[in-house]
């Protein structure tokens, strides 16, 4: 074949000036890129360089039915005149900060940071006949770090390709960091940045190094119902890529963040380790709290103790009924609701620079809006006093459609006048047996706790709750 010829399906051969090449797994090129197309000695024939294909995703759907090694994905840079950002290597075309970045996925377009944190790259714009039916190239924003060697750029929920990146540093992290914590599916880690809690997004930023390569992960969240002066992040670093630097890009673009917003106090956790508590005090940030996740078996759960925690709490709270409900709230409930869930502000927040969280009817119903987008089944069990029709307390549970065997534990709580009847035990053993039936494939939920609660741990204990993560809360003061 004649040199920049292309050969594609039964079509005679044409010129090309860019060429992309899958290859079925990473290991085929050496150390995630490779020099060279063609042979370096043979004469004749045109040298172009080879840009690593990382990044092909196909539906999440069928990408989640196999394991990370079951996964290709591609992603394409070409150099473009720029500054240099790192020293060459052998065989290396030179490349500049500036380039053009090409993904298969969908096209999107979010709210981007001030100028002063964000700029708008260039994004190619090939042919349609160079590219598959269907594929689309995404624009991405960003800006390249030096402290770290890496370019963070804003994660954009449609970026399904960017979505699979974020998990996969995640899970990298844990596997060292805490092996049995619960990760996101790329689909619901996209839903978090669509839709958040309860309506409040939280914002990603990818950093890459210069191959391209996802290595950090910063997630901001960016209260908006109450605490306005605060925001909080969680950084993730591939443990292959620590301590250069990366962790700290991170941070520091984030504080640069929360300086534009106006707000002055930003909040990280960490994992209880001796190197992620020295990474937070160096930056600067202060140790407020201690929050424990909690992981309930339920194939290992004796539920005759369930039921007699249950009869226990019926027989102690003879004067109220429970209420089962799923889905949205009925009109009625919603102002009594209101009052229980903001009974959750009783919780200990040990040394934490936080306000009472503010509640209202049309933040209830964007939790379960949010809820509904993010394919979970809601599931709520109410207290209800007999003779006032007050309501008392309640628990909250989500189970996953993508994965029912998956519940997260929302909220429970109990409001204090009416506290001392067995309420919490009440609802939460009502929930359990309620979900054995409801819910036939659900073997797990997790909760967290403040690690002083302990009247709640001591029901959860009880309940066959175990100990997965101890992570430590810090603060810190942003100077304006």
């Amino acid at each position: 074949m004649a040199d920049h010829a292309v050969d594609v399906y039964d079509l005679a051969a044409g010129t090309a000036d860019q060429v992309v090449m899958v290859v079925p797994h990473s290991r085929l090129v050496s150390r995630q890129r490779a020099g060279r197309l063609d042979p370096p000695d043979e004469t004749g024939i045109g040298e172009g360089a080879e840009y690593v294909v990382h990044r092909l995703v196909g539906h999440l759907r069928k990408l989640l039915t196999g394991g990370p090694q079951e996964r290709v994905g591609v992603g394409v840079r070409m150099p473009v005149d720029g500054s240099e950002d790192r020293h060459p290597r052998p065989g290396d075309p030179e490349r500049g900060r500036a380039e053009h970045l090409l993904e298969f996925g969908l096209t999107g377009h979010g709210p981007s940071l001030p100028p002063n944190l964000e700029s708008v790259k260039c994004a190619a714009h090939p042919s349609p006949r160079n590219f598959p039916t269907g594929v689309k190239p995404v624009a991405v924003t960003g800006r390249l770090v030096d402290a770290g060697g890496v370019e963070i750029t804003r994660l954009l929920p449609d970026d399904e390709a960017g979505c699979v990146d974020a998990v996969a540093v995640q899970a990298a992290a844990l596997k060292l960091d805490c092996p049995e914590m619960l990760l996101p599916t790329p689909a619901g880690f996209a839903n978090r940045l669509r839709y958040g809690w309860d309506m409040e997004p939280e914002e990603a930023y990818l950093a890459r190094d210069a191959d391209g390569m996802a290595v950090g992960l910063l997630v901001v969240s960016i209260p908006t119902y109450d605490n306005t002066n605060q925001v909080w992040i969680d950084v993730a670093v591939h443990p292959d890529h620590r301590g250069r630097g990366v962790g700290s890009a991170l941070v520091e673009y984030a504080e640069q963040k929360v300086r534009a917003l106006g707000r002055n106090l930003i909040g990280f956790g960490g994992f209880d380790l001796p190197k992620a508590d020295a990474f937070a005090r160096h930056h600067g940030f202060e140790q407020k709290a201690v929050e424990v996740n909690r992981r309930q078996d339920l194939a290992g759960l004796d539920w005759s103790v369930v039921q007699s925690l249950y009869d226990e709490a019926v027989a102690a709270s003879t004067a109220y009924e429970l209420i089962k409900l799923t889905g949205e709230l009925p009109e009625d409930l919603v102002d009594g609701m209101v009052a229980v869930t903001a009974s959750i502000n009783d919780a200990p927040r040990d040394d934490l620079d936080m306000e009472d969280d503010v509640f209202s009817p049309e933040r209830l119903r964007a939790y379960e809006q949010a809820q509904r987008l993010s394919n979970h089944t809601v599931y709520r069990v109410i207290a209800r006093e007999k003779a006032t029709g007050a309501l008392a307390g309640h628990t909250v549970i989500a189970v996953e459609r993508e994965r029912p065997h998956i519940g997260e534990q929302h909220d429970t709580a109990v409001a204090r006048e009416h506290r001392g009847h067995r309420l919490g035990a009440l609802v939460k053993t009502a929930m359990l047996l309620w979900l054995r039936e409801a819910e036939p494939a659900l073997s797990q939920i997790d909760t967290w706790n403040a690690e002083s609660n302990n009247h709640m741990i001591g029901i959860n204990e009880q309940l066959n709750y175990t100990i997965v993560a101890r992570l430590l809360a810090y603060q810190k003061t942003i100077q304006l």
